[in-house]
Formats: structure tokens, C-alpha cells, sequence
């Protein structure tokens, strides 16, 4: 389904469409491989506890997990 005149003006200006709800059915498979992925590099802190001073980042993380890939390929 192509976008709207709307969405593509929305687009240009702000970088991003919005779709809420479109993964919903996901959600919680899409959570659960989060916090594997989280958990197996020691979320993000190298093995130490969050301390709440820093923010953590796995980087590239969705190609940590077979599932978060294949969303990639949604047709949606």
C-alpha cells in the first residue's frame, strides 16, 4: 500500500511514520527476545548492574536475535 500525500509530507518533515498498533498481536514475542538479547550481554553494562546514571545500548541489537530479524521481512 503506497503512502498518503499526508504520510509522505509527514515523513519529509519529521523522518519517521507512526503505525500504532501494527505489531500488537507481537508484542509479547517481541519483548521476551528483547530481554533474551538483553540478558545474554549483560544488559548492556558488561555483566554489572544498571546503575541509572548511564544509558545502555547493544548495538546493531536487533540482529542479536533470529525472531527481531525476521520482522524485518513483515510485509505489513
Amino acid at each position: 500500500m503506497p503512502l498518503t500525500e499526508r504520510e509522505a509530507r509527514f515523513f519529509d518533515v519529521f523522518g519517521y511514520l507512526a503505525f500504532p498498533g501494527l505489531f500488537a498481536r507481537e508484542a509479547e514475542d517481541i519483548t521476551r527476545a528483547f530481554e533474551t538479547v538483553w540478558a545474554e550481554h549483560g544488559g548492556g553494562h558488561n555483566q554489572r548492574p544498571h546503575d541509572h546514571e548511564q544509558n545502555s545500548a547493544l548495538l546493531p541489537f536487533i540482529d542479536r536475535h533470529p525472531y527481531l530479524c525476521s520482522l524485518l521481512d513483515d510485509e505489513r
